[in-house]
């Protein structure tokens, strides 16, 4: 009998796995929609009016574009733990590629409050202060990822991860933090913040 339940359990794991596989397929397959092209010309390009004399030599250079495109800060790019060389190439990479940023682990709870009560927001911080000195938008990810290794053990432990605990932690902690004064400021400047990740 046990063996006949776990083959009927394996049977739905089965059937689940193989219609989430048809519904992420069939969202991929819609994702360019037939009038792309349409709006693209529509929405993303524009004219441009050069005056210039006959014979006249006109260069057009494009410096900056409207549309963001980013990538992830590591953490050492506000500590010591990158080499100074390293730093130095890092930030000249991303500035030549990138006008958008998001944080890789900065903003991850374990990072700002590996034990509790002992909270550090100078990670976050330092990414800020350089983003903004570069006029980088700068997006928060993500506080709380609910998986074993990527939540504190004090978190893990005891009461802590009740739903009574873990809701109003994630809306203290995560928006408005008002046990701590220096955040406010800090976490205003963010463009956009995600709470939790596979909750």
């Amino acid at each position: 009998m046990k063996a006949s339940k776990t083959m009927n359990n394996s049977r739905v794991y089965g059937l689940i796995l193989i219609l989430a596989f048809q519904f992420i397929t069939t969202v991929d397959l819609f994702s360019q929609y037939p009038g792309i092209n349409d709006d693209i010309t529509k929405l993303r390009k524009g004219e441009l009016l050069v005056k210039a004399k006959p014979g006249d030599k006109v260069v057009v250079e494009q410096l900056r574009h409207e549309f963001w495109f980013g990538c992830a800060i590591s953490n050492g790019l506000a500590s010591e733990r990158m080499p100074a060389e390293d730093k130095k190439q890092y930030k000249e990479k991303f500035l030549e590629n990138f006008n958008s940023a998001v944080t890789e682990n900065a903003v991850k709870w374990p990072d700002m409050e590996r034990n509790r009560g002992e909270v550090n927001y100078s990670t976050v911080d330092g990414i800020l202060k350089w983003t903004e000195e570069n006029n980088i938008p700068l997006r928060g990810h993500n506080i709380f990822w609910g998986i074993p290794n990527r939540v504190q053990p004090w978190l893990r432990s005891g009461c802590y991860l009740s739903r009574e605990y873990l809701s109003p932690v994630l809306v203290c902690r995560g928006i408005c933090m008002p046990n701590h004064s220096t955040v406010s400021s800090s976490w205003m400047r963010l463009i956009h913040w995600q709470n939790s990740n596979c909750l």
